[in-house]
């Protein structure tokens, strides 16, 4: 194997070039594997634990792109570079118009919503523009201050206008995915989140029982805090209560102030429909129908539309946890978890807590559970890569899983692991293949229990079955949710001595 590494002074791509010219190099002959992240400290430590980090890659800086390739023994890396650059600098993406400026695009284009991926600091201005220019603003990018934050969803507010972000992973609007966003079918349900992948994921969650969407709204997952006040999600919840195609509204949040839950949850007393939500953390009913797990609010809306299906019962998952910990070696104790979505690591991490399981995360909000070193799991470990630690100057995780799965072989490579769970996103936005990169590169040969949650629905261009039997193929056990995944791993690692545990959660867990 041979690794190349180059430094190009002053260039900087944002993700979604990054993402691009990531997913082309790697589908260069010979090359196994493609790094290109821009040069800043936490992507020089992460180079420096692959082996990849050079003298010129160290004094490489924020603005400077690193392009690091490693290949078969037999190919020539000076040309492979050079195909790299070429995708890089290529002047134009296939199938899209440029133009000069954002005025020329507005002149031409005449729209209403405007998506930006642009750095942080630079981000906020162009948003402002759009903003006073009457365009509303689907904000990807992250690294926004708060109180950019604030003061951009404050001047949109006034001007009737919606300002989802910053770090808007999905939003969905009259059945058309922006960024991250599976292909839905058309249906009566609205959702509002300040929650990427758990939007995603109980999205999925419905289109398995049949269910589709109206329009699902991500709002940045600092929208329900204490100083933004949930400004969005109120304007997002108005406009969902006015439109006649939604009969029912759905309100999901990850990061929350309890003042402000309680806030938002007596604003939906007020409207005219049904309402459901999942405050992750909020074991209350808050007046409303809250739920404790992703699952069990998809479970609720079911049951409002009279669905009936039942994923499985509990003897079902008990028996499923008694016959993968059969062949696990005794010191196999630990659980792993190692997710894209943010939202489905924080779900797993508190759905261990329930269960009497103490795990540490990198993005624990208690600081006893939070990883000092996120490149390093101790004991039970629940790890988001989709952290601006990982995606600082590289592609978030959903768009290049090299670090993930990088990630992936340390876990099960550790004698102690009993389980690693996973996440695998499908639909726009990610690669064409997700379930294969990982299918193809992960060797489980008397190790961990592998699990994973595939989030997906029947329509998505990967193929949801397809990707499902990649996986299984591989000896990849593929659970019908996050929440259930959790709890198959607490009972695998323990050796069903939760079991009671279980039981006495199971309506909570999964509104059954």
């Amino acid at each position: 194997m041979q690794r190349f590494v180059i430094v190009k002074k002053g260039v900087y791509l944002d993700s979604i070039r990054l993402m691009k010219a990531t997913e082309e190099a790697k589908k260069i002959p010979k090359v196994k594997n493609a790094f290109l992240s821009l040069g800043t400290e936490a992507n020089k430590k992460l180079m420096s634990e692959l082996g990849f980090l050079t003298e010129e890659a160290r004094k490489a800086g924020p603005d400077d792109l690193i392009i690091a390739i490693e290949m078969d023994e037999k190919g020539e890396g000076a040309a492979v570079i050079r195909e790299v650059e070429a995708l890089i600098f290529s002047s134009k993406t296939k199938g899209t118009q440029e133009y000069a400026s954002v005025e020329d695009a507005i002149l031409s284009l005449r729209p209403n919503l405007a998506v930006i991926s642009l750095p942080g600091d630079q981000a906020v201005d162009v948003a402002e523009d759009m903003i006073m220019k009457g365009i509303n603003v689907h904000l990807f990018s992250d690294h926004v201050s708060l109180k950019d934050e604030v003061r951009l969803k404050k001047l949109a507010n006034e001007k009737n206008l919606l300002l989802l972000g910053p770090g808007a992973g999905t939003t969905i609007i009259g059945g058309k995915g922006i960024c991250f966003a599976n292909e839905v079918e058309k249906g009566d349900i609205g959702l509002v989140a300040s929650a990427g992948t758990g939007l995603q994921e109980i999205i999925s969650i419905l289109d398995s029982l049949s269910l589709g969407v109206s329009h699902a709204f991500g709002v940045g997952g600092s929208d329900l805090s204490k100083e933004v006040g949930g400004i969005m999600t109120k304007k997002c919840i108005e406009a969902l209560n006015s439109d006649p195609s939604t009969k029912i509204l759905c309100i999901i949040a990850k990061q929350h102030s309890r003042e402000v839950v309680s806030e938002i949850a007596s604003y939906c007393s007020k409207v005219r429909k049904k309402t459901f939500a999942c405050f992750l953390g909020v074991e209350d009913n808050l007046g409303l129908e809250n739920s404790e797990t992703l699952h069990a609010c998809a479970v609720k809306i079911a049951k409002e539309k009279g669905e009936s299906k039942q994923f499985f019962s509990f003897k079902e998952i008990l028996s499923n946890a008694e016959s993968l910990s059969s062949k696990l070696q005794k010191e196999r104790i630990f659980i792993r978890g190692v997710y894209s979505g943010g939202t489905l690591a924080h779900e797993s991490f508190l759905i261990l807590s329930k269960l009497g399981i103490r795990a540490y995360s990198n993005t624990s909000y208690e600081k006893r559970y939070l990883l000092q070193n996120p490149l390093k799991s101790i004991g039970n470990s629940i790890i988001d890569m989709g952290d601006e630690f990982f995606t600082q100057g590289r592609a978030h995780p959903m768009i290049d899983s090299t670090l993930k799965i990088l990630r992936m072989k340390n876990e099960i490579k550790d004698r102690r692991v009993a389980v690693l769970m996973f996440d695998v996103i499908l639909g726009y936005g990610v690669s064409d293949d997700p379930a294969g990169e990982i299918a193809d590169t992960i060797e489980q040969v008397n190790g961990p229990v592998l699990l994973c949650r595939l989030v997906g629905t029947k329509k998505d261009r990967q193929g949801l079955e397809r990707q499902k039997k990649k996986l299984e193929d591989s000896g990849i056990a593929v659970c019908r949710s996050n929440a259930e995944m959790a709890v198959l791993a607490c009972l695998i690692a323990t050796r069903c001595r939760v079991e009671r545990k279980v039981e006495k959660l199971w309506v909570r867990l999964f509104g059954l």
